[in-house]
């Protein structure tokens, strides 16, 4: 059981975290370009990888450090994941640049796809849950998506999939075979659905996060952080 009080920055420290990711840890000239983002806390590495880098903005999200994301030039970031396996957690804060467009902000590469935690489409925001068979998913989707900061929380419990936006629950799914183990962490964009706009905080859980003692205390820590409202 979670004992931590907070990771760096004061972040209430969320059980089972494989990794957490805080732009305002970056501290590079706005404009700059990201190349590597180092974890917060957790046992990954710093995101990096191949191909074009988004930027850093020093008054993002809430007036915040966020990292910048433009479709037109397919950027993205990415890093290995290991701990989670069928029950896992994704949780970011972002801002979309054009709401009604397609986006994966955020995505978990499993071995036999990839997990958008989340996507938007068609003006909703969506969590695809990979299953261990290949070419085989289900999705949890609702809400509309709009140009405002979120909080969105990705969860999965083996063969049940759920995605919440700001505390509150907007789809769910039941996943006919166990959901597939992450292998990698994409931010901005995968399967060629390219991001525009902003990432202040991704993290990667093993477990459901919303069943974490500290869960309250990091919703409460995002809405004064950033300026949102969060159930």
């Amino acid at each position: 059981m979670l004992k931590v009080v907070a990771a760096s920055g004061g972040i209430p420290r969320l059980s089972g975290l494989v990794g957490l990711y805080w732009a305002s840890d970056i501290g590079a000239a706005n404009g700059s370009t990201v190349s590597s983002w180092s974890p917060n806390s957790g046992s990954m590495s710093a995101l990096g990888g191949a191909g074009n880098k988004p930027t850093y903005a020093t008054t993002g999200i809430g007036g915040k450090p966020s990292v910048h994301f433009t479709r037109a030039s397919s950027q993205s970031l990415s890093a290995a994941i290991s701990g989670p396996t069928t029950v896992w957690s994704v949780l970011s804060v972002l801002k979309l640049g054009s709401p009604s467009s397609t986006h994966i902000p955020v995505a978990l590469s499993t071995a036999v796809d990839v997990s958008y935690s989340p996507a938007t489409i068609s003006s909703q925001w969506y969590s695809r849950f990979d299953f261990v068979t290949a070419g085989t998913a289900s999705f949890a989707k609702g809400g509309t998506t709009d140009s405002n900061p979120h909080l969105i929380t990705s969860m999965v419990n083996v063969r049940s999939g759920s995605v919440q936006v700001d505390g509150s629950t907007v789809g769910t799914t039941t996943i006919l075979a166990d959901a597939s183990t992450p292998t990698t962490l994409i931010l901005g964009g995968a399967s060629s659905w390219f991001f525009d706009g902003d990432i202040a905080l991704v993290a990667v859980l093993s477990g459901v996060v919303t069943s974490d003692p500290q869960w309250p205390a990091f919703k409460a820590w995002v809405a004064a952080y950033y300026g949102m409202v969060i159930a």
